[in-house]
């Protein structure tokens, strides 16, 4: 189940570089590096996950617990983030109509 889990970790960090650049939406230039923040930590989650779940990288019951802890910090920041990003209105953007132009 946490490989799955941790595969969905990689297509969330694939959609939120994908995502801020669409040219339909305008978002404010800090929500990119926002966005860019939130898929850089997704794959440092999904990598570490992996590789645990995979066993290429076994971490002894100390580390293994201290990278537990780690990775809810990581997974509490992606939720700070996220939040910040819909409170603002910069998750989805503003929709730009084809006889606007971008300033």
């Amino acid at each position: 189940m946490d490989e799955i889990i941790h595969f969905i970790y990689l297509g969330a960090a694939v959609s939120f570089v994908v995502l801020p650049f669409k040219r339909s939406r305008q978002r404010a230039a800090w929500a990119r590096w926002i966005f860019l923040t939130v898929a850089a930590v997704f794959l440092i989650l999904a990598a570490c996950g992996l590789s645990v779940d995979f066993q290429f990288w076994q971490p002894t019951a100390l580390g293994r617990r201290n990278l537990e802890h780690y990775l809810d910090g990581a997974r509490g920041f992606l939720l700070g983030c996220v939040y910040v990003l819909f409170v603002t209105g910069q998750l989805f953007g503003k929709k730009i109509l084809r006889n606007e132009t971008v300033a």
